[in-house]
């Protein structure tokens, strides 16, 4: 911890002189006390530090910071990036639905944008949900869980805010909590552990850890790229005789027939049994099939199980 407002403006100006690790380093370093903060904010004003060390992360640490002066002074500073409506973003990466993604490409946009929190593969921090146990890879519904993550957050991925006796602030997921501390996990995938003791206040932001704005600088063959390496990325179904998934298309009707044939079997259990060509022992949370579909035209299903 920096011991006070003048150690810390001696360290920014050696700013130019910082790698990214370092300038990172040290932004997390001024973000624990308000004063320190302020400074920060101080520099980006004078045209020491760029607005650009800010990454999403960071950004939204500010911008939902407990002081209220801080918050207003950072989207002042900052721009307040979080403003877009989820509608207009839906709208406006919509083409990367339809666009053909280049999973190559998409690995290199994951590391540099989603692998704080979230790994696939060798590549990553395992901070987040595991992409790689995701049941619904449809490009729609991925989508919409990158441009809306706040909508469906699961309790064990909110952030919570932190303030200690000694004044520091830290953001992140609860790891674990004891009696006599909790660990925070922040987006930097770097645990730290509280004693309880030292904890002044602590709650929950009610949203998720994944932070506002991650989208920035994409377009919509970037988002169509991204996707397709985590879809890409997933697991590949079990393979069992006469089970040869396709794409099921409409019939004369325009009904949809999906049979067991067709589906993609995935879990530790679940099976498709020759004798009746049926999906059986579909008995683990973690079981699914997946039926992929072409919907000719839009209209009202009436959906039937047998």
């Amino acid at each position: 911890n920096w011991p006070n407002e003048d150690a810390a403006r001696r360290v920014l100006g050696k700013w130019s002189q910082m790698g990214p690790a370092v300038r990172s380093h040290v932004v997390d370093l001024l973000l624990q006390r308000d004063a320190l903060t302020q400074t920060l904010l101080d520099d980006i004003v004078a045209g020491v530090v760029e607005p650009s060390a800010f990454d999403a992360a960071r950004r939204q640490r500010l911008l939902s910071h407990p002081d209220q002066a801080i918050r207003d002074r950072a989207a002042r500073v900052l721009g307040d990036r979080s403003v877009t409506s989820k509608p207009e973003l839906l709208a406006r990466f919509a083409p990367s639905l339809t666009l053909t993604g280049d999973a190559a490409r998409g690995a290199a946009l994951f590391e540099k944008t989603c692998a704080a929190c979230h790994r696939l593969g060798e590549v990553g921090n395992a901070v987040g949900p595991d992409l790689r146990t995701l049941t619904d890879r449809a490009r729609r519904a991925l989508l919409t869980a990158v441009l809306d993550r706040n909508a469906a957050v699961e309790s064990t991925y909110v952030s919570y805010l932190v303030e200690t006796s000694a004044g520091d602030t830290f953001t992140g997921m609860i790891a674990s909590e004891t009696g006599s501390g909790v660990t925070l996990v922040g987006a930097d995938g770097k645990p730290r552990d509280i004693p309880r003791r030292d904890i002044e206040s602590m709650r929950s932001t009610g949203l998720s850890l994944m932070p506002n704005g991650l989208e920035k600088g994409l377009d919509a063959q970037a988002m169509a790229d991204l996707l397709a390496f985590v879809i890409d990325a997933g697991p590949a179904p079990k393979q069992f005789p006469n089970n040869q998934p396709q794409v099921v298309t409409p019939g004369n009707d325009g009904s949809l027939h999906l049979s067991a044939a067709q589906a993609e079997l995935y879990g530790p259990s679940i099976v498709f049994e020759q004798k009746y060509r049926n999906i059986g022992w579909w008995s683990k949370e973690q079981d699914h099939a997946v039926w992929r579909i072409d919907v000719h035209r839009a209209g009202a299903y009436q959906v039937e199980i047998d």
